[in-house]
């Protein structure tokens, strides 16, 4: 019976030995084309080449002075700077640093808030503890330029990164005075500023106010915190979230705030080239605030990124009710590729839909209730004039929340 077994087994072995050849083969195969399609062709390898002769040549044949890594860093930004993309940029070693501690929740900066303008960006609020204030920049300040930059042609996010920068870096703002209208540049040295992600506090009567500025590496915890503190007691009978001037951050972050609030449904669907480039995000079973729990959420112009993730979805997925004023329009999901001298590229690498179909790129998110419009910000040299902007923008912001806690207040009585 033994014999009779193993011969049996042995047939069957034999059997199956043409189907595994097979698939060896087309795994082979596979494998062959991929290598294929990743091969350099000519046209690239001399391109390669051609760069690296000329990286070496000019320094050595130059009359004047030509320093090669200062040139590899000029071509690497020309390079990229050609895909006309305002989201992509390279970014050299200590930039690299910068990046991934902003990540964390700290950066270089002057310690100041901005609001866009025609013209420039008006300064909304100076840290106390930043090297903006103790320059004398104050609110009401106009940033007209950066480094020589005129601020006219750059939109909010770019603004953000040309004054952020490496701790110890100095970066020179050209400012129009809010006292005396006249023009004046400043040369600032970059500090580390040190970001609370979220805030939040208690608004009488039972509605807690969550602010989430910027979606750092700590945003899903503090966040998670906050809801958590607020509950405590079964205090909280609504929830104010406040996205005003929160310009984005982590993608995973933002994912895992949306889950906090949805148990079912489409959080974000991104869309890139790359194969399987394709991915949705959804919501899982359970929540941490109860969906019968009114919720409102503040927006304004600069809401971008990651925040207008968070806010699309529980607009699409019915959750909240958005207040305040149309969103950036940033509808880019970046990637920070790391190279081999601990330098890198940020790319864009997909577009995305908030929700299950809102489209956010060049668009931006509508509020369900507009509150807050401002006229244009004033840039011309009458003082008073500017003054007159600064009261209406914080008379604005106020309008905007009293507004939103007002609707809450409502669903609750």
């Amino acid at each position: 019976m033994q014999n009779a077994s193993a011969s049996q087994q042995g047939g069957a072995r034999h059997r199956y030995l043409p189907i595994l050849s097979w698939v060896l083969v087309a795994l082979v195969a596979i494998w062959l084309v991929r290598a294929v399609l990743r091969r350099p062709t000519t046209e690239h390898r001399k391109r390669v080449s051609a760069f690296s002769v000329a990286l070496r040549l000019i320094p050595a044949r130059f009359t004047g002075r030509a320093d090669e890594a200062a040139l590899y860093e000029a071509a690497m930004r020309a390079m990229v700077y050609s895909l006309n993309d305002p989201h992509s940029a390279y970014l050299n070693p200590y930039e690299v640093r910068e990046a991934d501690a902003q990540a964390e929740g700290e950066f270089g900066g002057v310690g100041v808030e901005v609001s866009l303008a025609d013209g420039g960006a008006i300064v909304t609020n100076v840290r106390a503890d930043g090297p903006a204030a103790a320059a004398g920049v104050v609110a009401g300040d106009v940033i007209v330029g950066v480094d020589g930059r005129d601020a006219a042609g750059l939109n909010f996010l770019e603004l953000l990164s040309r004054i952020r920068g490496k701790v110890g870096t100095t970066v020179e703002l050209s400012l129009q005075r809010a006292a005396t209208g006249m023009r004046e540049t400043v040369r600032l040295t970059r500090a580390r500023i040190l970001m609370e992600s979220v805030r939040w506090e208690k608004v009488e009567p039972g509605v807690g106010h969550i602010r989430i500025v910027q979606f750092d590496a700590h945003s899903l915890a503090d966040t998670r915190k906050a809801i958590v503190e607020l509950q405590g007691g079964g205090w909280m009978e609504a929830l104010l979230l406040d996205l005003r001037g929160n310009a984005g951050g982590l993608l995973t972050e933002a994912v895992g705030v949306c889950d906090l609030f949805l148990s079912s449904g489409v959080i974000v669907r991104v869309e890139g080239r790359s194969p399987g480039g394709r991915e949705s995000y959804h919501a899982h079973a359970g929540t941490a605030v109860p969906e019968e729990v009114p919720m409102a959420v503040l927006i304004d112009g600069q809401s971008a990124s990651a925040a207008e993730v968070v806010a699309g979805a529980l607009k699409g997925n019915g959750r909240a009710t958005l207040i305040g004023l149309r969103t950036f329009g940033k509808g880019a999901v970046n990637r920070l590729y790391g190279l081999p001298d601990g330098s890198g590229v940020v790319l864009t690498v997909a577009h995305y839909r908030a929700g299950d179909g809102i489209e956010v790129n060049g668009k931006g998110i509508e509020p369900d209730i507009k509150v807050g419009e401002l006229p244009p910000v004033p840039t011309g040299d009458d003082r008073e004039e500017k003054e007159r902007w600064l009261a209406l923008y914080r008379a604005a912001q106020k309008e905007q929340f009293d507004r939103a806690v007002e609707f809450l207040k409502s669903k609750i009585r």
